[in-house]
């Protein structure tokens, strides 16, 4: 299923890619201050622009949920399961990124870098993969883990404090 328009979210939402068929939307998302959660075993790509001032994101299931677009909305990330897929250096938006359990982000089609604060939860291991480079400027915190697996280079640049271990 591929959406091309624009959409607006007032109220909180659950898109679902379990159906076997991956889902993309192109158009642009505004989330002025609810939160949406992803939830299914497929790729979801949401490439347009994503605004909203208190609008957040969580995703739930193992599929992998890709941000290609300039985003700013401000509620955050939270990825409990699954692979975060970043195509911009703002594609997280504004707002903190939080993973908890075993959880990846990946940065795709070039380098990325990120200003979000990052909150590691108590049995959160982040694995870096994929082939390009990833930096963290903001904050990382928490008691998880953050695990690097691939030749991409890590960059962290904050003045970290979280306990988990780091490659």
């Amino acid at each position: 299923m591929t959406g091309q328009s624009q959409r607006s979210v007032d109220h909180g939402r659950r898109h679902d890619a379990a159906s076997g068929r991956r889902l993309s939307y192109a158009g642009q998302q505004h989330h002025p201050h609810r939160a949406v959660t992803i939830a299914g075993t497929n790729s979801l790509a949401l490439n347009g622009t994503i605004s909203g001032a208190s609008g957040s994101l969580t995703q739930t299931d193992i599929g992998t949920l890709l941000l290609g677009g300039a985003n700013s909305f401000g509620g955050g990330v939270t990825v409990n399961a699954g692979i975060l897929a970043l195509g911009t250096d703002t594609a997280a938006g504004a707002g903190p990124l939080a993973f908890n359990n075993n959880v990846s982000i990946l940065p795709v089609n070039s380098a990325r870098t990120l200003g979000n604060a990052v909150s590691l939860g108590a049995s959160a291991n982040l694995t870096v993969t994929g082939t390009f480079d990833l930096t963290f400027n903001g904050i990382i915190s928490g008691p998880g883990a953050i695990t690097h697996t691939s030749s991409n280079v890590l960059t962290l640049n904050g003045a970290n404090s979280f306990g988990g271990g780091s490659p």
